[in-house]
């Protein structure tokens, strides 16, 4: 079996929990839908002049999302939009799908629409993200059939006080072409729904919190579908995911990037695993506190395994009479065996930094990052210089701190490994990335 037969039943099996917290930084995810499925486009949220603010807004949402499951299901998010990072308002990103490849599973969804935006509210700024379908589960006729669900989250700071609120709402619903009963309905928004020859269903679910910093934020989910008539283990169905978050503006700017253990991509750069292991930045910084994600091992299926993967972030304010922030990244790897053990990695680290002055200069550095030990064929490599590539035929080519400089920080990649043979693929074996927009 191929590299990408194993890695797509992967995928039809597992979607890694770290894909929501990509949302907004690292969007990993694809649309899994018609032709019809449209490009997000970004414009002005109404006719008025769009303008810096003192906030900082994210906002993000899809219209499916499929995981587990024995029967082979397209599982990416479809109708992806995303509003990351961005002190602008108003400012608007949507995404229309017609219809949501689900098959064979027993759900229809159709008519998708996700917004994703910042707006101006009297006496402030809101991140709203809103998704709408309607939704088919079941047999047409002896099913539950819902038109016009709904699932919006909004995150808004007025007169300095924040809020935030989700809702789930729905034009109709009907049960075996009936209006559906009070009972059935309570079942539905409570423990779930029984749905013949589907599974449960359950309607709203949401998660919010406000700060005094001041911050909110806002997540919700439209439809929760447990499908068990296809066997077990079950399939897992969302309709509509919705996440929203406004926070004060930072001194300096706001923060962007992250950091991840391993990414790896066919050569045509269709993404076959990853980011694993990943953290990203929070718009709003995180006051010199590092936060990170870390896993004993990383499976890269049938390209390696490493073990001990760190990926962590950290921001610092110094303001007067210092006047600058600094924006860290790290990923490290304490060993990885790759392509059948050829290629083995010990003690690799990896580290982007930028610093952004008062009077807007950035200072970048990949200081720090290192490796331990590379063995290729039994024997051990040496990296004379940064962004050095060493070819290995028909084996691979290696490039050793791989750094892109971007306009507002610095993209570190710690080993570029291109496989030559097999199922040829790129592994990105840690990646830590800054940015300070202003």
């Amino acid at each position: 079996m191929s590299l990408r037969e194993k890695q797509g039943n992967r995928m039809k099996r597992m979607i890694s929990g770290a894909a929501i917290l990509m949302l907004g930084l690292f969007p990993i995810g694809t649309s899994a839908a018609s032709p019809s499925a449209q490009a997000p486009s970004r414009a002005p949220a109404q006719a008025a002049v769009v303008e810096a603010t003192g906030f900082a807004f994210t906002a993000s949402g899809y219209a499916t999302f499929v995981d587990g499951g024995v029967v082979p299901v397209q599982s990416g998010k479809t109708a992806l939009a995303i509003l990351a990072c961005t002190n602008q308002a108003p400012l608007r990103n949507s995404n229309r799908v017609a219809e949501a490849n689900l098959a064979p599973l027993p759900v229809q969804v159709t008519g998708l629409v996700t917004t994703a935006q910042s707006i101006v509210v009297p006496g402030g700024f809101a991140s709203l993200s809103e998704n709408k379908s309607d939704v088919q589960i079941g047999t047409p006729g002896a099913g539950l059939n819902i038109t016009a669900l709904r699932t919006k989250a909004r995150a808004q700071i007025v007169n300095n006080v924040p809020s935030a609120t989700v809702e789930s709402t729905y034009a109709s619903i009907t049960l075996a072409e009936l209006p559906i009963s009070a009972e059935n309905l309570a079942l539905l928004r409570g423990p779930g729904l029984t749905v013949p020859g589907v599974g449960e269903v359950q309607l709203g679910w949401q998660n919010t919190d406000t700060t005094p910093a001041p911050s909110a934020f806002a997540r919700g989910r439209g439809l929760r579908i447990v499908v068990t008539s296809l066997g077990d283990p079950p399939a897992r169905v969302i309709v509509g995911e919705v996440f929203a978050n406004i926070d004060k503006r930072p001194f300096g700017g706001i923060f962007g990037g992250g950091a991840n253990v391993a990414k790896t991509t066919a050569l045509d750069g269709s993404v076959l695993s990853g980011p694993l292991v990943n953290q990203p930045h929070f718009c709003a910084g995180t006051n010199g506190q590092w936060r990170s994600q870390n896993l004993d091992a990383v499976d890269l299926d049938t390209l390696g395994s490493a073990t001990n993967g760190l990926a962590r972030v950290r921001t610092d304010d110094y303001p007067v009479p210092d006047n600058f922030v600094t924006s860290r990244s790290e990923a490290s790897v304490a060993t990885a065996n790759l392509a059948g053990g050829a290629i083995k990695v010990e003690g690799l680290i990896v580290k982007s930094y930028t610093r952004l002055k008062a009077d807007g200069t950035r200072i970048r550095s990949a200081d720090g990052t290192t490796i331990g030990k590379l063995t290729v064929n039994g024997n051990v490599i040496v990296f004379e210089n940064p962004g050095e590539t060493e070819n290995f035929p028909g084996l691979a080519n290696i490039t050793f701190q791989k750094v892109r400089r971007l306009p507002t920080g610095l993209d570190v990649t710690g080993l570029r490994i291109e496989l030559l043979n097999g199922d040829a693929a790129i592994i990105e074996l840690g990646r830590a990335i800054t940015k300070i927009d202003t």
